[in-house]
């Protein structure tokens, strides 16, 4: 397989930033450097929740309008009306700056392509996908969440630092007031998602998943760091910067002139590769595809989250006594004995 990839970077930014963010901070970094060069000339397009809590890919002019895009959205967003977007702002000697999934980094790429567009300013950084769930599934779940509560969610975080819990903590705010800190109801979503069954169907034969980049810069969590760089402090969270572009070399540099309260160091082993599954290969498709789907198309939501995310007396058991593990080290301190 063929690697564009030039160099690999462990990142983490101020611990304020590593707060707001799904990993070390690497996206804010980026916008950082991007808005330094030329303040008022910067558009940044990136994936956030619209008012009604859809998945929206977005535009925003200032670095305090980026904040939107940090966090990890486990849903496909809509990115209708993006492409035009982005031609104008470049157009109109816009530096752009586009983020998104690795498909959807190729469809600005491509789109710039057939239609001659000057890319000179356009910098393209794409997330190590997983895969995307359906939106008809975020929106169930959006639905029967808050017909549960009974009020609309003002604020969902897929992956809250707030928590004690490690384990992709998830927080639900609603309008009413109520607050859902890693709870079985917030957590269902999560739950599906690693079951790998609500991926859009592309998601199994993934195009972009190996090292032949379609960005200047690949960005995600450094899974496997404590193997591949012991020696790098973990914090709250490490971004894995993969280079892939001179356009992402001039940016990684930036990064490193600009910054004095970052953590920055470049990974000299190729052994990272084997601990970021879609650099490697498609997410595995499960047996039970199918059958998800035919029961999503027939049956109620209840039925779903029962049969396929555990809300049952078991799952919520089982919930219980993993939420009791992740708050109190229990489980840091198990796998610690397990490995001696």
């Amino acid at each position: 397989m063929n690697s564009t990839i030039k160099s690999t970077y462990a990142f983490r930014h101020r611990d304020d930033v590593i707060s707001a963010s799904s990993s070390g901070g690497a996206f804010t970094a980026i916008c950082e450097v991007l808005f330094a060069d030329d303040k008022n000339n910067v558009v940044v397009y990136g994936a956030a929740f619209d008012n009604e809590m859809n998945v929206t890919h977005q535009r925003a002019q200032s670095m305090k309008e980026c904040f939107k895009f940090r966090e990890s959205k486990y849903v496909q967003s809509n990115m209708s009306g993006t492409l035009a977007e982005v031609k104008k702002d470049i157009e109109k000697g816009k530096t752009v700056l586009f983020t998104g999934t690795p498909c959807q980094v190729y469809a600005v790429k491509h789109f710039c392509e057939v239609n001659n567009i000057n890319t000179e300013k356009l910098v393209l950084v794409d997330i190590i996908c997983h895969g995307t769930v359906k939106p008809q599934v975020w929106d169930k779940y959006k639905l029967w969440l808050e017909n549960k509560y009974k009020s609309k969610i003002q604020e969902f975080h897929f992956r809250y630092k707030g928590s004690r819990w490690k384990q992709y903590p998830v927080m639900v705010l609603f309008k009413n007031g109520k607050k859902l800190v890693n709870t079985h109801d917030a957590r269902l979503y999560t739950t599906l998602f690693f079951s790998k069954l609500p991926l859009r169907e592309s998601c199994y034969k993934c195009n972009f998943a190996n090292l032949n980049r379609p960005s200047d810069i690949s960005i995600g969590d450094f899974w496997g760091i404590q193997k591949v760089m012991p020696d790098f402090p973990k914090g709250n969270g490490v971004s894995e910067m993969l280079i892939n572009t001179e356009k992402g070399e001039k940016i990684i540099q930036s990064i490193i002139d600009r910054n004095s309260d970052i953590q920055i160091e470049q990974c000299k082993s190729k052994r990272y590769i084997k601990y970021q599954h879609n650099l490697n290969r498609p997410t595995e498709k499960p047996a039970i595809v199918d059958q998800f789907n035919k029961d999503f198309e027939e049956k109620d939501f209840d039925y779903i989250l029962r049969k396929y995310a555990g809300n049952n007396v078991k799952g919520k058991i089982k919930h219980c006594i993993k939420k009791f593990c992740g708050e109190t080290g229990l489980t840091a301190l198990l796998k610690t004995i397990l490995k001696r």
